[in-house]
């Protein structure tokens, strides 16, 4: 049964060799700085041929609200909760 395991997994591994690898570089925002669209909409973004999804919606109360994938060049730590990226 080890044995089929191990096949099985080394047969994924072989398959997916030609991965793309998102490293992102290519989206620099500046230093200390993130990638945060404010317009309502799709703002899908890419890199290495992949496509991350970003939507920003009117929450209702005068403001808006995100979701999806971002990027961010931040480097913080020594600060605490989520303002701690």
């Amino acid at each position: 049964m080890k044995k089929i395991i191990v096949l099985c997994a080394l047969f994924a591994a072989a398959h997916y060799t030609d991965a793309a690898l998102a490293t992102l570089d290519s989206l620099n925002t500046g230093a200390n700085n993130y990638y945060r669209p404010t317009t309502v909409g799709n703002h899908n973004w890419s890199d290495a041929g992949m496509t991350f999804h970003l939507d920003v919606v009117d929450d209702g109360w005068g403001g808006t609200t995100w979701g999806g994938l971002t990027y961010s060049d931040m480097n913080n730590t020594t600060g605490a909760g989520y303002t701690n990226q």
